[in-house]
């Protein structure tokens, strides 16, 4: 790993101000700008009302209530509703993320954090107008803009993600040029390199407006200094470094480093279990994925649940049962969905888990197993096509 002036001669050497900087959260081609710590600016501004780490451990532990009633409580005391939008943003944004990744909608959360991305850019650029050396508008502009692009490519509008992206990356390379030892400023390095470094054939005409490719190692250079010497965005390094090696084969590294995540913040457990589970499947980890899932669901027999918590164990019961049915072990399956169908986690997708086991039972042509469970998603489930399956189902037993 490279002392600190090796990073900073890489990073000048790099040329920071070319737009480089392409990634995702809901998608390969959201472009987030630098989650830089807004202690760097809070310092340089003589602000700093409030603790920030620990409203980024709030955020981080998914307790966005108590975020929110943290800054609400700052607002009286900070000068900056710069810095205030930006916070608001980031909680916000983080909630979307927990919501929608547990399949909840996150409507209000949404609306709230564009209200919020939104005065942050149009306040920013006022004050960029006036002073384009204002060090905090510069970050929090390119910032707001960065998350912006995130909402573009998670609606589909590529172009329009490179090109917001590329707009927050301008504002970027003045505040690097004035902040070149700032170990968080690499997460953009970092990101940039990941993204365009993996990306898909198919997609490489955004590089023309991006203006320049990755490189991987790159991208995992940048992604430990910033793990291992920045502050507040270690903990998003951490993420995505946990993707990179899913990406690069190295199934024991992820596991890894999703536990730092899972053993620092256990108000995301199950969110953190289910971001491990996920990247190990997607690599085809089998045998791994069902060992932390069956982790996962075990953590959750000492935790105090809310809903949210209990519609990711349902997906992570529903993942361990799909791995045993990947590699042949049905028995193993069935009891995953019976435990699951038990627990009453989520009427959804324990619809689902009911519609497994009638399908089964009628492969094994235990017919009145499989009536009873086909009964049962007709008598509870909501979802459309699995209510035509059901009738499907008691038709074929000659029951409907």
């Amino acid at each position: 790993m490279e002392s600190r002036t090796e990073a900073v001669t890489i990073l000048k050497n790099n040329d920071p101000g070319r737009p480089r900087h392409l990634s995702k959260h809901f998608h390969l081609l959201s472009v987030p700008m630098i989650l830089l710590p807004a202690l760097v600016f809070a310092r340089q501004s003589g602000q700093s009302h409030f603790n920030s780490m620990h409203l980024i451990d709030l955020v981080y532990n998914c307790n966005f209530d108590g975020a929110i009633h943290l800054l609400d409580a700052s607002s009286s005391l900070s000068t900056d509703p710069l810095r205030l939008d930006f916070y608001r943003a980031v909680i916000f944004w983080q909630k979307m993320v927990y919501l929608d990744s547990a399949g909840v909608n996150p409507g209000e959360a949404k609306s709230a954090f564009m209200k919020s991305v939104g005065d942050v850019v149009l306040l920013g650029e006022a004050r960029l107008a006036t002073d384009p050396k204002d060090t905090s508008a510069l970050f929090y502009t390119g910032f707001a803009l960065g998350y912006l692009a995130k909402m573009d490519a998670a609606e589909g509008d590529e172009f329009k993600a490179a090109h917001d992206g590329d707009k927050g990356l301008k504002y970027h390379r003045e505040l690097l040029k004035m902040c070149p030892e700032e170990y968080d400023v690499y997460f953009s390095l970092a990101l940039f390199n990941y993204y365009t470094g993996f990306l898909p054939w198919y997609l490489r005409p955004l590089l023309f407006i991006l203006g320049k490719s990755g490189s991987k190692q790159r991208a995992y250079e940048y992604l430990n200094v910033v793990r291992r010497k920045g502050t507040i965005v270690k903990y998003e390094a951490d993420d995505i470094l946990g993707e990179f090696y899913g990406r690069v084969d190295k199934p024991d590294s992820v596991i890894l480093v999703y536990h730092r995540l899972i053993d620092r913040f256990p108000g995301g457990v199950l969110h953190y279990y289910d971001k491990l589970t996920w990247v190990l499947g997607d690599s085809r980890h089998y045998n791994r994925e069902a060992r932390q899932c069956r982790k996962a669901i075990a953590a959750s027999d000492t935790m105090a649940m809310n809903r949210v918590d209990s519609m990711y164990l349902a997906k992570l019961y529903m993942r361990l049962a799909a791995v045993y049915e990947k590699t042949g072990r049905d028995s193993d399956a069935i009891d995953t969905y019976r435990s699951m169908a038990g627990r009453r986690l989520d009427p959804s997708l324990s619809a689902r888990a009911h519609f497994s086991l009638a399908k089964y039972y009628e492969r094994e042509r235990d017919p009145r197993k499989a009536m009873r469970e086909y009964r049962w998603v007709l008598d509870s489930a909501m979802q459309p096509e699995l209510l035509e399956e059901a009738r499907r189902g008691m038709k074929r037993l000659g029951s409907y």
